[in-house]
């Protein structure tokens, strides 16, 4: 009876705690449905003590921990759960979601696979592989499963949003609308939608109708940070800067740990002359390992150049060295073949330095292949690269894969990269590998931080051999100086009077017609102060918009400076640009970033123009043309330097009088401004790397 009687008891209180467990089990359920995680998460850990071997509490904690983002403790959980049942497919695509967001993108797909092998057209499952590959920038993997999902879910509006997402990426456009007309569709509100038509809008050039999806997105999300990035680097694009700094603002209102939205912010301000000090300080601490952030935004504000270095590297890894790139192997070609790729084949300049040399080329021994990645417009320049080349393709129109097949198809030996990541880069292209040798040359002024790109063209005096160790990039040294130059172009001989550009004829004109951005406080004080120091004197700065002259006035005015002081050029015809030139006395460069294409005008112009050369490839520019001419005394190496030599200039007429004679003697001797020359080594340096690779 005892023993029966126990059993009894023993049994009744075994139902009794069923009961309570169960109960317990549907108020945790219950609490976490209605998203009160924490009081959900004590009643799962409590159930855990009573049912350790239960996979349902451990999912159930993995979810939430998932949730409130604490991936560490979401893998643990779901890990737990899924040795208790490894075919709960929720359960692994969770950990794979965990496991994701964790940063393991491998360990992802792996567990991703994983539950596909239980379900394999599950739409879940296939959507967050496409998720994978895509925060991965595979692109080609992520397309391949979103369709996949799409095929199993037809009305699935995340994977045909994130469809098109990847198809603008790679430059599908035709394809995106598509896919994106589906998921306008089945949800026309939809704030990510209606921005990713702004995305699309932007990628086809119609930047009014772009704004107005990003409105129209903004307008039903208002707190969305990415929309109102996207609309500030649009409204930055169109030149409307005061636009451009509210929504980049707001985005930071909005998530004030933003670093992409402050250092838009300190580039959109530096362009119209707004020297934002905090936001700058801020630019300086971004950790070089955070968010990948295009390194050429840097340049104004960075002058270490192993910092540089990192960013580059940071960036490519994350966005592009993922891509698969192939060893492509010599063709044997009769000549050899190069391929130049560029979104600026008209009126830029870059072209206004290249254009003579595309000319130059021995026909006779190099093939010329050109690859246009923009149709923005046919001007002369356009024209004459058309002319020179052997084959010019637009590829404008077609997509990263489409683009690397055709140029790889086209059997080139050398590919030559003019683009670096400025504006419209392909970088793309390159990391898939299109040329059994790639060079970056002359239109990003720094190293790309890559793997795929074999060489930089350089001189002694732009990368001396101690800064090598910042460029990715094996360096080829060109015998005089990097920067090529179109001998063509020179003064007309026509001498405009200063009244034309409203310049006092009494004066000392001091002139920099270097882009807004490059202009810091650094030099803006310095000149400032030889304006303060030197009477007779006065300044002449290129502003392209009203913006920069209302800000550089106010500066002024705050050290002390009148305003008839400061005088202000447009933008004129090349031609026009040139010869103005003799209107100055004095050109003063600016420090970080020098004068490039800027540099050539001044000095092939007579002018005498004065940099400060630090340690970047940026802050070396100019100095690599007066080394070239054999003007070092045009050379600072210091601040103080820069303005003695200024002030010397400006108040010793003899001198500067001598100044001027020797930059003249040394333009007709110079092979600065020979472009045979020049061509002929540069074809030397491509024939140099065919045989080191050989």
């Amino acid at each position: 009876m005892t023993e029966h009687s126990g059993d009894h008891t023993k049994a009744s209180f075994s139902r009794k705690n069923k009961i309570n467990i169960n109960l317990l089990s549907k108020k945790a359920v219950k609490l976490m449905l209605n998203r009160e995680f924490e009081s959900a998460k004590t009643l799962f850990l409590k159930l855990i003590e009573f049912e350790s071997k239960n996979e349902n509490n451990y999912a159930h904690l993995g979810w939430i921990f998932l949730i409130q983002k604490n991936y560490d403790q979401s893998i643990l959980m779901l890990e737990k759960s899924v040795d208790i049942n490894p075919t709960n497919v929720d359960t692994l695509n969770n950990l794979g979601i965990a496991y994701q967001n964790n940063g393991a993108i491998n360990k992802s797909v792996q567990i991703l696979n994983q539950a596909l092998q239980y379900q394999p057209n599950h739409p879940k499952i296939l959507y967050n592989i496409a998720n994978t590959f895509r925060i991965s920038r595979k692109y080609t993997d992520s397309i391949k499963y979103y369709k996949l999902a799409i095929y199993n879910q037809p009305d699935y509006p995340k994977a045909l949003l994130n469809l098109s997402i990847c198809l603008i990426e790679i430059n599908r456009i035709h394809e995106a609308n598509y896919y994106l007309t589906k998921a306008y569709n089945l949800n026309p509100t939809s704030s990510d939608v209606l921005s990713c038509y702004g995305n699309l809008y932007f990628k086809r050039k119609n930047i009014t109708k772009a704004i107005e999806f990003f409105i129209k997105s903004l307008e039903v999300d208002s707190s969305n940070k990415d929309t109102c990035i996207n609309l500030a680097s649009l409204y930055n694009y169109k030149g409307e800067y005061n636009n451009a700094i509210r929504y980049y603002k707001k985005a930071i209102k909005l998530d004030p740990k933003c670093s992409l939205s402050k250092l838009s912010l300190a580039n959109v301000e530096r362009t119209i002359c707004i020297w934002n000090t905090e936001i700058q300080q801020q630019i300086s601490d971004i950790p070089i390992k955070a968010l990948p952030l295009d390194p050429f935004l840097f340049y104004p504000f960075e002058t270490d150049p192993s910092i540089l270095l990192s960013r580059a590297q940071n960036y490519y890894s994350n966005r592009f060295s993922n891509k698969s790139t192939t060893n492509v192997p010599f063709t044997n070609n009769s000549k050899i073949r190069i391929g130049y790729f560029s979104a600026n084949f008209y009126d830029h300049p870059v072209m206004h330095l290249l254009c003579q040399v595309l000319e130059l080329h021995d026909k006779t021994k190099f093939e010329i292949y050109t690859y246009s990645l923009r149709d923005i417009r046919t001007d002369s320049y356009t024209k004459r690269v058309i002319k020179i080349s052997d084959r010019y393709n637009d590829i404008s129109a077609l997509d990263d894969i489409e683009s690397s097949n055709l140029a790889r198809g086209d059997s080139l030996d050398l590919a030559i990269d003019l683009m670096g990541y400025t504006q419209e880069h392909r970088m793309p292209i390159f990391s898939s590998r299109v040329a059994p040798v790639q060079i970056s040359f002359l239109g990003y002024p720094g190293t790309s931080g890559s793997e795929c790109m074999d060489y930089l063209i350089a001189d002694n005096y732009l990368i001396p051999d101690e800064f090598q160790k910042f460029y990715s990039e094996q360096i080829l040294y060109m015998p005089d100086c990097y920067q090529c130059n179109d001998s063509s172009v020179k003064p007309s001989g026509f001498v405009p009077i200063r009244s034309k550009y409203g310049l006092p004829n009494d004066k000392f004109v001091f002139a920099c017609f270097n882009a807004s951005y490059k202009i810091s406080k650094r030099e803006f004080d310095v000149w400032l102060k030889l304006l303060f120091n030197i009477d007779n004197s006065v300044i002449w700065i290129l502003a392209t918009n009203l913006a920069v002259k209302k800000n550089l006035l106010k500066e002024a005015q705050l050290r002390g400076i009148s305003s008839n002081r400061l005088f202000f050029a447009e933008r004129v015809p090349s031609q026009e640009h040139m010869n103005r030139h003799s209107c100055a006395n004095l050109f003063l460069d600016t420090f970080s970033y020098n004068a490039g294409a800027t540099a050539f005008f001044s000095l092939r112009s007579g002018l005498p123009l004065l940099t400060l050369s630090g340690e970047t490839y940026t802050s070396r520019m100019a100095g690599s043309l007066l080394n070239t001419l054999g003007m070092e005394e045009l050379i600072a190496c210091s601040v103080d330097e820069y303005f003695c030599k200024a002030y010397r200039l400006a108040t010793d007429h003899k001198y500067l009088a001598n100044v001027k004679i020797k930059l003249k003697i040394a333009i007709q001797k110079s092979s600065l401004f020979d472009s045979i020359k020049y061509t002929r080594d540069l074809e030397e340096l491509y024939r140099s790397t065919i045989k080191t690779s050989d």
